[in-house]
């Protein structure tokens, strides 16, 4: 492995680690996919937008007070 190959992989294992630190996914391309194949990157970048809002709107639904619907007759 060449040094600028090793000195990415440090990078990206730092991006990795401060990612995770904070819940920031990340989603790597090659660069040839999304020269070649554009369509097929944004076609996963939707599917993992669509996967992650689903999750959120889970969390704050499951988040929500529950309210009984008798106690508002009174």
């Amino acid at each position: 492995m060449k040094p600028m190959h090793k000195r990415n992989k440090r990078v990206d294992e730092h991006k990795n680690k401060w990612a995770l630190m904070h819940g920031i996914p990340i989603i790597r391309f090659w660069e040839k996919d999304i020269r070649e194949n554009p369509k097929k990157v944004m076609d996963e970048l939707k599917k993992r937008l669509y996967m992650e809002s689903t999750k959120i709107a889970l969390a704050e639904k499951k988040n929500k007070r529950h309210v009984n619907k008798f106690h508002k007759l009174k």
